[in-house]
């Protein structure tokens, strides 16, 4: 899901009273509902001469698509329509020097600042400044026969099927290889098949050809076959972390999949996921586990996933085991599979993001609408503008943007509503009850990739 941006100007004092009330509901509700068409067209609110259209994204972790330029407020623009005028507020150049790991800022031409802000990390810290995360993999020279990424600051290594995977930080790592019956050995063991890389592309020429491209690190996929009877295992490479998926063929394949863990030992969170002891656990944490069929729905809470902590082998540190339930795999219909099971290390951030359930219950990945007779809600927190808005510039408009990661295709969603939640919500009801309503996309599509609404403009 993309979030939102905007395009600031300082002002003096009188505009940082103004952007007080902004600062105080940085908290969005989603809602899917059915709304009329009108709901969502543009509201315009004074400032005619700022155009939405010129306001960068705030990007989630996303597929790596294509996206429709923008021609106006709440229009994506489709092949068939011609390219948008030239925008007069034109970004001319990036300030490079206000760069962070979550944004770029761009000095436009009539002067204002054009913040470009993601949820997910888009550079990584060194000796000469900050620069763009780079997730492409390579052979480990010191370690033959593994492959690492070396563009950030921790990094991944593989090595073959049964030696499994290690996430390193500056100053500790851990790995995580699967624990194999007895009758298992070295002989069956399989090197990483990488099946996706980053595309090398050219270095930018001006801001604008800098502004268009999306930050969003593109990510590397490593793939193991057949670790298990009936069961790959695919990892994920991406600036916010190292996604496993658990890719499950048939009701007949094993329900319980076991992981030998050195380095770290882990210890439950309130919500399902698992702290990681020591140095590598200041850095990232493991989310609660999420099930999807083949067709994307979510299928969590009917699987009945979980982890568990058990006596490590020997020669580990912790032996985890990430579980469904027996009889529900059993009896799932051949169109559910592949299923894929996701246990992740992510990192730890500022960010914000939470769905809760219409039966209380939380959920590991931002969803809205209804799935298996439960409805979802998810609210956001967007704290990247605050320094801004702290310095005294002042927000002019926002653009907030959805990219779909999985959909149901059985049961789309009518609509989508955002609200300004002001607060972090703590139950179901509260997320849009009796909230500022901001915009809504009425009629989305599963073949439309972008779905955003524009937050009204500031005043004079």
């Amino acid at each position: 899901m993309k979030n939102s941006a905007h395009a600031c100007r300082k002002r003096g004092p009188s505009s940082r009273r103004v952007l007080a009330a902004i600062a105080s509901g940085l908290m969005l509700a989603l809602v899917s509902a059915s709304v009329p068409p009108a709901v969502a067209q543009t509201r315009d609110r004074g400032n005619e001469d700022f155009d939405a259209a010129s306001v960068p994204l705030l990007r989630s972790e996303s597929p790596q698509r294509q996206q429709s330029p923008l021609t106006r407020p709440g229009v994506s623009r489709t092949a068939s329509q011609g390219a948008p005028a030239p925008d007069p507020n034109a970004s001319v150049e990036e300030l490079v020097d206000r760069r962070d790991a979550h944004t770029r800022v761009f000095r436009n031409e009539n002067g204002s600042l054009m913040v470009d802000a993601y949820t997910t990390p888009i550079h990584y810290e060194t000796d000469d400044g900050w620069v763009p995360i780079d997730n492409s993999l390579s052979e480990d020279r010191a370690r033959t026969g593994r492959l690492r990424t070396n563009g950030n600051d921790w990094s991944a290594s593989f090595g073959s099927s049964h030696e499994g995977v290690e996430l390193h930080t500056a100053d500790a790592f851990v790995s995580m290889s699967p624990a194999l019956v007895p009758s298992e050995d070295e002989s069956g063991s399989e090197p990483p098949e990488v099946v996706r890389a980053p595309e090398p592309k050219p270095e930018p020429r001006t801001a604008g050809e800098v502004q268009t491209r999306d930050a969003i690190p593109e990510r590397s996929v490593v793939e193991y076959s057949q670790v298990w009877p009936g069961v790959d295992l695919r990892y994920e490479v991406r600036g916010s972390g190292l996604k496993e998926d658990i890719v499950v063929s048939s009701s007949e394949s094993s329900f319980e999949f076991a992981f030998d863990v050195k380095g770290a030992t882990f210890e439950p969170h309130e919500s399902g996921g698992l702290r990681i002891s020591g140095v590598v656990g200041e850095t990232f944490w493991v989310p609660p586990p999420v099930v999807n069929a083949s067709d994307g729905s979510d299928l969590t809470s009917d699987s009945g996933v979980r982890y568990e902590i058990r006596e490590p082998a020997e020669d580990a540190d912790a032996r985890l085991v990430v579980v469904l339930d027996e009889m529900w795999l059993r009896a799932q219909p051949p169109e559910s599979f592949p299923l894929v099971v996701d246990p992740s290390f992510s990192l730890l951030t500022p960010n914000e993001a939470l769905t809760i359930a219409s039966d209380e219950s939380s959920m590991g990945a931002i969803a809205i609408g209804a799935a298996g007779g439960t409805l979802a809600r998810g609210a956001v927190r967007f704290s990247q503008y605050e320094p801004y808005i702290n310095q005294g510039y002042r927000a002019y408009t926002a653009i907030l943007f959805f990219f779909r990661d999985g959909w149901s295709e059985t049961d789309p969603a009518t609509s989508i509503e955002v609200f300004d939640q002001g607060a972090k919500p703590t139950s179901f009801g509260e997320i849009g009850t009796d909230r500022p309503f901001i915009g809504a996309v009425t009629d989305p599509q599963t073949t439309q990739l972008n779905q955003f609404v524009t937050a009204p403009r500031g005043g004079g």
